[in-house]
């Protein structure tokens, strides 16, 4: 069960600009060089968002100011839509440039609203006395209020969270500020009025991926583009450069057409994989939006990496489970990690990341945690999100039992171009500190050492304890979730009891290391020859003082190998503390690749080449493989 409800259908510090308050929608007049921008505009249907319970809330987005829409503009005014005022109270708009702990914290402004003149799911504004300039390091923009109303925030509906797009720091239930991106809670409903140059026709790039493919393979390349222009976007033209060769010159007409300054849209790139292993780098530029320049000269070109490989690293699959004694609905996480576990052996890694009022979390992930959209849950290999037993479609629509096992077969089909591997051993007869030696083989060459990064976490096996805290809720013994008795793996839970005593916790984090995003891989470039291992890390860790640690015999550590362009683990290694799997690491790569002898479409019919849709592909050497193509 999700900590967080959702339901679809003055001050120390003085402010350092004054307020009008009106609560009239589109109040503040717009010119031509005037812009309402958010991540939400006020035609979008709403979405009501609460704890469910009374609290005090905090909610906010953020622009930067460095390069996006308000770049370079001010700030004259703020539009927010709530509900819940009729017993709500000490409602405040403000600006800061950091998070504040309290709304009176604001470093740039706090005002108090006069709530009499605001009603539910009306936009009410408020004009700054002066224009504010946002700043290159970018600005919050947010409100506060005390509510008794169980759902008082609004955001977009049926919309992912767009990155930037809420914030939300709460009395009780979130008290630290979280950052919602990229789950389905939509964006909030804060508008401002920026003033300055207006772009008509402007598209920046935002993501340009890394393809992983096979010789010859034919496949695209889904280029992610952001509309800045009020015009809107129906074409563009771009130049397309592979390596350090000519761009060339392309013309892209977008299928629906996009309306919505800050409004993102894919366009894929067709292109054929090299007959050889190796790297290719494609780089875009946006030079012009229907028909006319590129309003925008930042920010226009991406570049994204093709590699191309003979043969892919054995894939393991890491799950970030987040789970807590205190949350009744986690025990199905901790039977997915099992039941995972014992399916696919070490092509899968579960780390239970324990959170809230929980004997055993720990600070190393307190950032991810804040990120958490609720309890259970989990993120595969940094990229699928999902519950740890359902899986990805669970919530919307879809509730498979064991329906995570899909998601793991899914992730370990798909190529990977690096194998890790991994040594531990203890450095002192008293096993108070660990080395680890991590190395690392490409599956093609490289003239430069590849932008990963690498992150490691230490887990337990065997933890439990006497205090009530150790004990695990149990919702499933509830007579709503009687439903579940006859489930092969959830079953056993619904005779358990409401708690769970005398339960032994496995795969827990008990400490991680450059846990965000890794630390930097650091080589010498001549070193990846596609064919030889290297050292990419040496390092000590000390668990001396480390509480949780109850059976050193019982520890493992796991190294992720992470992508620094879009955060996802490209692979990963788990050992116990004292082996290792260096002298298994000729076995970790198999070929997957041969040339192709038939495919078929979904429906079973032979084809001379894959087409539209999913593609089953046989080669030579008896392998098959799924392939989905989007054009």
């Amino acid at each position: 069960m999700f900590i967080i409800m959702f339901k679809t259908d003055q001050t120390s510090l003085k402010p350092l600009l004054s307020a009008i308050v009106f609560t009239a929608v589109m109040t503040m007049s717009v010119n031509a060089d005037t812009i309402w921008h958010g991540y939400y505009d006020s035609e979008e249907p709403l979405s009501e968002f609460g704890t469910g319970i009374s609290e005090d809330y905090s909610c906010a987005i953020y622009l930067p100011g460095d390069v996006g829409i308000a770049s370079g503009k001010s700030i004259k005014g703020i539009r927010c839509t709530i509900q819940g005022t009729v017993d709500m109270t000490n409602l405040k708009v403000w600006m800061s440039t950091e998070l504040p702990k309290s709304p009176d914290k604001a470093d740039i402004t706090c005002y108090d609203i006069e709530i009499s003149g605001i009603s539910d799911g009306v936009p009410f504004e408020t004009i700054l006395s002066e224009p504010y300039w946002v700043p290159d390091k970018g600005i919050y923009i947010g409100y506060s209020f005390s509510a008794e109303d169980p759902f008082p925030v609004l955001t977009t509906a049926g919309n992912t969270t767009e990155q930037n797009g809420f914030y939300i720091n709460t009395s009780s239930t979130y008290p630290g500020w979280r950052d919602f991106t990229p789950y389905r809670y939509g964006n909030l409903a804060i508008e401002v009025l920026l003033e300055g140059e207006v772009y008509e026709n402007a598209v920046s790039v935002s993501y340009v991926p890394e393809i992983v493919c096979l010789p010859g393979e034919k496949l695209t390349i889904p280029v992610t583009l952001t509309n800045y222009g009020i015009d809107g976007v129906t074409s563009i033209e771009y130049t397309l450069t592979e390596d350090d060769g000519e761009g060339k010159e392309f013309v892209y007409e977008l299928p629906v057409p996009v309306t919505r300054p800050k409004e993102q849209f894919v366009m894929n790139l067709d292109f054929t994989a090299a007959d050889t292993k190796g790297i290719s780098y494609k780089e875009i530029n946006v030079t012009g939006v229907n028909g006319r320049p590129n309003g925008i000269d930042y920010t226009t070109t991406g570049r994204g990496a093709v590699i191309t490989i003979e043969e892919s690293a054995r894939r393991t699959t890491v799950m970030e489970e987040f789970t807590g004694t205190w949350c009744g609905w986690c025990p199905r996480g901790m039977v997915g990690i099992k039941q995972l576990s014992e399916d696919f052996g070490d092509s899968f890694i579960g780390i239970a990341v324990h959170g809230g009022n929980d004997p055993m979390v720990i600070e190393a992930y307190s950032d991810i945690l804040g990120k958490v959209n609720g309890f259970p849950s989990c993120i595969l290999d940094r990229e699928i999100t999902g519950d740890p037993f359902f899986g990805s479609t669970y919530g919307i629509g879809s509730e498979p039992s064991y329906g995570i096992c899909n998601d793991i077969e899914n992730q370990l089909e798909k190529l990977t171009p690096a194998a890790v591997a991994l040594e531990t051993e203890w450095a002192d007869n008293n096993k108070t500190i660990i080395n680890a030696t991590a190395l690392l083989k490409l599956m093609y060459p490289r003239t430069d050492t590849p932008a990963y990064s690498i992150a490691y976490v230490l887990c337990a096996d065997g933890l439990d304890g006497s205090d009530p805290s150790w004990m695990q809720n149990n919702d499933f013994s509830l007579p709503i979730a009687q439903d579940y008795r006859t489930d092969p793996y959830l079953g056993w839970l619904t005779e358990a009891g409401a708690r769970i005593r005398d339960i032994v916790y496995n795969d827990v984090a008990v400490e991680a290391y450059d846990i965000d995003n890794g630390m930097p891989l650091k080589t010498n470039d001549e070193e990846w020859s596609g064919d030889n291992w290297v050292k990419i890390d040496n390092r000590t860790f000390s668990i001396e003082g480390n509480t949780l640690i109850q059976d050193k015999d019982k520890l493992s550590l796991v190294a992720m190998i992470i992508d620094d362009a879009d955060g996802r683990i490209v692979n990963a290694a788990k050992v116990a503390i004292g082996d290792s799997n260096l002298s298994k690491k000729e076995e970790i790569t198999e070929v997957c690749v041969a040339e192709i002898s038939e495919v078929y479409d979904l429906y079973g019919i032979r084809r001379d080449r894959p087409v539209k849709g999913i593609n089953i592909v046989r080669y030579s050497d008896g392998s098959s493989r799924k392939i989905i193509i989007n054009q």
